[in-house]
């Protein structure tokens, strides 16, 4: 993505993407788009990165890519195609919405939108942007803006996360923060490979 010309390009590993590194981007900037591949692992990636990113504060969009897609396939096949599958990505709760509302029956609409965007809703610390993703979703939902207002002001912290948890995919984001130590020892791991991939190293 860097070689393309898309500047400020990390990868992730696979599909994990754990809290820590969201704190060191963090740093760095407070908007991120997440594109992960075309897929069902995929999918779940991005909303449980979206999830952690939005908890977090960050201003997250996501990237949609063709189905079976990943990023480098793009990349490879067009540069420019790849720089404008990231100019149309969408606020995270925007797109998972969406991509909801494809579904044929409005009794799974309702259903996914409990299960999958009100946890997500729930850990946005802003109250403007919380109250925002609410009266959004609310519209498609068949419940008044203020049943889920109350609805998600009911849910802690901790249960929204573990909501978030889908049994076919545990990734790294699922296990217990790090302690002090465990982040130095990994931060130091992480440079110890970052100084073998220097020239003359």
């Amino acid at each position: 993505s860097n070689q393309a010309g898309v500047d400020n390009t990390v990868a992730s590993s696979g599909t994990a993407f754990p809290q820590t590194h969201l704190e060191r981007l963090k740093k760095l900037s407070k908007r991120i788009i997440l594109a992960f591949d075309g897929d069902k692992a995929g999918r779940i990636a991005s909303e449980k990165s979206a999830a952690l990113a939005l908890w977090l504060g960050l201003e997250v969009k996501v990237a949609k890519l063709p189905d079976g897609k990943d990023p480098a396939y793009m990349l490879i096949e067009s540069s420019e195609k790849w720089k404008n599958i990231l100019r149309e990505s969408k606020p995270a709760i925007e797109m998972f919405l969406f991509e909801i509302l494809e579904e044929k029956s409005q009794a799974r609409v309702t259903k996914l939108i409990e299960t999958r965007l009100v946890p997500m809703i729930a850990l946005i610390p802003s109250k403007l942007e919380k109250e925002h993703a609410i009266s959004m979703v609310a519209r498609y939902s068949g419940k008044s803006q203020q049943v889920f207002s109350e609805i998600i002001a009911r849910i802690k912290v901790d249960e929204a996360k573990q909501l978030i948890v889908d049994e076919e995919a545990v990734v790294e984001e699922d296990l217990p923060i790090l302690s002090r130590r465990e982040q130095v020892e990994e931060r130091l791991t992480e440079v110890r490979e970052w100084l073998k991939e220097l020239p003359g190293s």
